[in-house]
């Protein structure tokens, strides 16, 4: 099937920008949700690896849980999915949250707002597949890196905005979490919406599969995921380096929301120039000097430099003892997630034949199920009885094979 004009791509890039402004405000809320929980409702310190754990562990059956999105139009699926992931933000509304002290201490239901946060986070596992297939059909390979980095952009520059005011209403009043996690509910299906209209260019996610049976569809799904690593060999082993940094990341990305109240101390203020500014803002600037090169660079090149960068961010983390070093720490640390999720989003579609964008990328979702059944109830237990700077050394050493392996194949594929 014929490649996508630019003439495709540029009226995709005109209809999706403005529903990844409202993936920002959404992201915004998600990224503060571990810190808001402790400080905000007084939940307990596992919360940041309970809140990983259960979002994510529905993506193990990602590619059985993907067969069902065939069975509608991508475009009523994108509105259905926007509904079950946004509308339990909405009910937050009525959450109960007592202050107690300043800078946002308080108490509240904190089980119902991780509830709400779940939600958000596992329905990922079935949007996540049909976005990439959509950028797939609308976005030649040629041009592809360089309109990720532009919706990148604008997804990040809203980042900024809802992290800061988060942050800033928070502060005032802990009570702000019944207005400003329904308004990123809002803006979630709002997002939905205006993705849903846009048209897509191939069939591969658009017309629902034929009918064989809820649970054949299932079944088959699992087996082809399954198959697909057996027989793609690059894609294995492309899995096995993010596999590696994947251990890495969430023995230790967990641990940042406890890291950031119990030892340093930060204000919802201090915490989001870091969460809100340091890491979005360093994201945008790569992502947007980056992503025009990547048919240059290479996805799998970009890939390893990232998960070398990340690397030396925890080695980093290790010694941090600041508010204003973490701030600065993140700035790296934004830098180097540009090109994870460059990697991470448009590795699969590198090694996915036409129409199998959604089943390569169920597959990357599963192996995050994977390992996060393991990886943050590793690296609290090792926070517990060495320290978290330890495992904050031990994830950069597990993060350093990743980029190796992703190196070695870098120069087969290049």
């Amino acid at each position: 099937m014929a490649e996508p004009t630019p003439r495709i791509a540029a009226y995709t890039w005109r209809k999706q920008w403005k529903a990844e402004i409202c993936t920002g405000l959404v992201g915004g809320a998600s990224g503060l949700a571990a810190f808001v929980a402790m400080r905000s409702l007084g939940a307990p310190r596992w919360t940041p690896q309970f809140l990983a754990v259960a979002g994510q562990i529905p993506w193990l059956v990602a590619p059985g849980l993907e067969a069902f999105t065939r069975r509608l139009d991508a475009r009523r699926a994108f509105i259905w999915l926007g509904l079950a992931a946004n509308v339990p933000l909405l009910a937050l509304v009525f959450l109960p949250v007592e202050a107690q002290g300043a800078h946002g201490h308080g108490v509240g239901p904190w089980w119902w707002f991780l509830g709400a946060m779940i939600a958000l986070v596992a329905l990922d596992g079935l949007y996540l597949p049909l976005r990439s297939a959509l950028i797939r059909a609308n976005y030649a390979e040629s041009v592809r890196g360089r309109f990720f980095g532009w919706i990148s952009g604008v997804s990040k520059t809203a980042t900024v905005a809802s992290s800061k005011l988060g942050g800033l209403l928070l502060d005032h009043d802990p009570r702000f979490v019944r207005v400003y996690f329904p308004l990123a509910g809002i803006a979630g299906i709002v997002e939905h919406y205006l993705i849903s209209r846009i048209r897509w260019h191939r069939t591969e996610a658009l017309r629902p599969s034929e009918s064989t049976g809820v649970f054949g569809h299932f079944r088959d799904a699992l087996r082809e995921g399954w198959s697909i690593l057996g027989r793609d060999r690059d894609f294995r082993i492309y899995e096995i380096g993010f596999m590696l940094y994947g251990l890495g990341f969430l023995m230790s990305q967990p641990l940042l929301a406890e890291f950031m109240d119990r030892t340093l101390k930060l204000s919802y203020s201090e915490a989001t120039w870091a969460l809100g500014f340091g890491e979005p803002v360093s994201y945008l600037l790569v992502a947007l000097m980056v992503g025009p090169m990547l048919p240059r660079l290479g996805v799998v090149a970009v890939t390893c430099a990232a998960f070398l960068l990340l690397s030396w961010f925890f080695v980093s983390m290790a010694f941090v003892t600041t508010p204003a070093a973490f701030v600065a720490l993140y700035f790296l640390f934004g830098a180097t997630m540009a090109g994870v999720n460059l990697g991470w989003n448009l590795g699969p579609m590198r090694f996915a034949p036409p129409g199998k964008t959604r089943a390569y990328m169920a597959v990357h979702l599963l192996l995050v199920g994977v390992r996060i059944v393991v990886a943050p109830f590793l690296g609290f237990a090792l926070s517990r009885w060495v320290g978290t700077p330890f495992v904050f050394g031990v994830s950069s050493v597990v993060v350093a094979a990743g980029a190796v392996t992703t190196g070695l194949l870098a120069r087969r594929v290049r």
